[in-house]
């Protein structure tokens, strides 16, 4: 497979794209919100350059189901419903809806890819997705076209870029023929392993900062985001009080945390872990927003929490890949899970079998 990494979308020809999949790069912003709106139950995005491109499209589809959304220098275009900003998607404003999206880079660089035999959205969110699909697709040429900004290089495009790189490099079975912007874009992202810590620094990222855009900067990557995080202790039998009401999973603790160590993730669900104790407690950790995806690395630290609420129990979990979980102090079996039901379920059977 051919891997070539393009800085910038100035430059990149009909010629580069034509038979190749395309992966579109737009750290910030416009990768991220077309991911996150996809995930947030889009019926379709279409984009457009132009701002008249987007004008003229609106008027041949149905207004009650369609968004105008995009920016010109960080802000959301006049007479537009939506601007760039990732949180302006949420489920119950794109739901079922058709998505006209214009910006600065981002749909710049996808309609200069149209003679690409597929263009893929590729982001710090979805890395996961991207590397999967494209090594599932087996294709002889990759493109990864990194959008800049207003035809200039932007650091976090080109560090995203490389991470895919040495995640398709590690991934694929055959062997990669680079140029030497992947090349570069590897070693880069390899000494910048904080993704999140790129965003703030590099200058766009700055730039939306001045313009109160700082929200974003927390929501790409997903590693640099505040989670929701519930401790839940689970009960087997379901006792009933003595008002004869069933008594509920006590929630041991609820906080938020900045999980900073989390560096691949495939999605924007919620997780849910389940965890047992040497001293056969059983607990569901969930957490809100964030998909563990056991492909990547993950690493997440439950010690100071864990150790409040069971005086003997202390954990650290690691997710290497999925053969090599490693837990420390006191924990017998950790794992994820769908959800409460299956975690109940795995706790009765496992205390079932220890009876027996």
């Amino acid at each position: 497979m051919e891997l070539c990494l393009y800085t910038k979308t100035a430059g990149f020809s009909e010629t580069q794209a034509k038979g190749a999949h395309v992966v579109v790069i737009d750290v910030l912003r416009a990768s991220s919100t077309i991911v996150h709106a996809c995930e947030n139950g889009v019926e379709r995005i279409i984009p457009v350059a132009e701002v008249e491109d987007a004008t003229k499209l609106l008027s041949t589809l149905d207004r009650k189901k369609t968004l105008l959304c995009g920016e010109r220098e960080g802000m959301k275009i006049e007479g537009f419903d939506l601007g760039n900003s990732p949180l302006e998607y949420p489920s119950k404003v794109v739901k079922g809806k058709t998505l006209i999206l214009s910006t600065s880079n981002g749909t710049v660089a996808i309609t200069a890819s149209t003679a690409a035999r597929e263009i893929v959205i590729g982001c710090f969110l979805n890395l996961g997705h991207v590397v999967s699909y494209i090594l599932s697709s087996r294709p002889k040429r990759v493109a990864l076209l990194c959008a800049g900004y207003l035809g200039q290089f932007a650091i976090e495009d080109f560090v995203c870029g490389g991470h895919l790189v040495k995640r398709l490099e590690d991934a694929s079975r055959a062997k990669i023929e680079m140029n030497d912007g992947a090349l570069a874009a590897r070693a880069l992202a390899a000494s910048m392993a904080d993704a999140g810590e790129v965003v703030r620094n590099s200058s766009h990222g700055r730039r939306l900062a001045d313009l109160g855009f700082e929200a974003d900067l927390e929501f790409e990557p997903m590693g640099t985001r505040r989670f929701e995080f519930t401790m839940y202790r689970l009960d087997s039998k379901k006792e009933k009080d003595e008002d004869d009401e069933e008594r509920v999973d006590e929630v041991l603790e609820t906080a938020c945390f900045r999980a900073r160590d989390v560096r691949h993730l495939t999605g924007i669900h919620d997780s849910h872990v389940y965890v047992q104790c040497e001293r056969n407690e059983h607990f569901l950790l969930t957490m809100k927003g964030v998909c563990f995806g056991l492909t990547g690395s993950l690493k997440m630290s439950i010690a100071g929490r864990a150790e409040r609420v069971c005086s003997d129990t202390r954990a650290v979990i690691i997710y290497e890949d999925m053969n090599n979980v490693q837990i420390a102090c006191g924990i017998r079996r950790v794992e994820e899970v769908e959800g409460e039901a299956e975690a109940t379920q795995i706790m009765e059977e496992r205390t079932r079998v220890e009876k027996d």
